[in-house]
């Protein structure tokens, strides 16, 4: 009795594997299927999107002949304001193109605006000799910092830029379609130099990185040692600072500093 119990459970377990190997293979093949199905869909999405802007194009076409034909100022303004929009459509269904064609969010590599001038900082230069040494001081310990965050961002950058480059030689070796792969293999340039400058900024940020840890020396720092800044360059300063005020209030007055 044991024994028939032992290969019904024999069976059944036999049974069981059966069915489930051959599911368990077609999971292996599917999930080995995911990135062509992935690149067929970016194909088709792409194909889209480049019909649609060729559509944009040559509605520009159309307006900018009907504008040039126009003898109505009121035509004019409709048609200069209608050709905004589609323009503007057509820079944003490029940057779709793009994102797709590249796999990442290129928004990333916009680079990122300088520093407004402030006036505050500028006025402080003209306050010498104790501010400037600190001033510069500060400025090498904020170009520091700036080093090192630019440094993590083009770190983070690297692998990216170079995964939007295998993304968009690997669909112009799939696609099937000239007009496409024209207008990928036109991005390749770009970005293959996004990705040249990207290494460049690396090597040139920590070089110059090594170059500021290399000049720090603690005894001449006057952020660890105030005292020779302003111990020794301190009553210069407020008699500086005092003379500019008071020549300030005199010229109200009529009057000269040394009356």
């Amino acid at each position: 009795m044991n024994l028939q119990r032992w290969l019904a459970v024999f069976f059944l377990m036999s049974g069981l594997l059966v069915f489930a190997l051959p599911a368990a293979g077609q999971n292996l093949q599917d999930r080995d299927k995911m990135p062509e199905m992935a690149d067929s869909g970016a194909l088709s999405m792409l194909d889209t999107v480049l019909e649609h802007n060729n559509h944009l194009q040559q509605r520009i076409i159309e307006k900018l002949k009907t504008m040039a034909e126009s003898t109505s100022e009121t035509e004019k303004n409709n048609l200069a304001a209608e050709l905004e929009r589609l323009d503007k459509m057509l820079s944003s269904s490029r940057q779709d193109f793009e994102r797709i064609a590249t796999g990442v969010d290129i928004s990333l590599f916009a680079e990122k605006r300088e520093a407004p001038f402030d006036w505050k900082d500028e006025l402080v230069s003209l306050i010498k000799p104790g501010i400037m040494e600190l001033k510069h001081a500060t400025q090498k310990t904020r170009q520091k910092a700036d080093l090192k965050e630019d440094l993590s961002r083009y770190q983070e950058l690297k692998p990216i830029v170079r995964q939007a480059n295998d993304h968009l030689m690997a669909l112009i070796s799939k696609t099937k379609s000239p007009r496409l792969k024209d207008r990928l293999e036109k991005l390749v340039p770009e970005w293959r130099g996004q990705e040249r400058q990207i290494l460049s900024r690396l090597e040139i940020i920590q070089m110059q990185l090594s170059e500021l840890e290399s000049e720090e020396n603690p005894s001449s720092n006057p952020l660890r040692n105030p005292s020779n800044s302003f111990q020794n360059q301190g009553p210069v300063l407020f008699v500086g600072i005092d003379r500019l005020y008071r020549g300030s209030a005199l010229a109200e007055s009529g009057l000269s500093v040394s009356d």
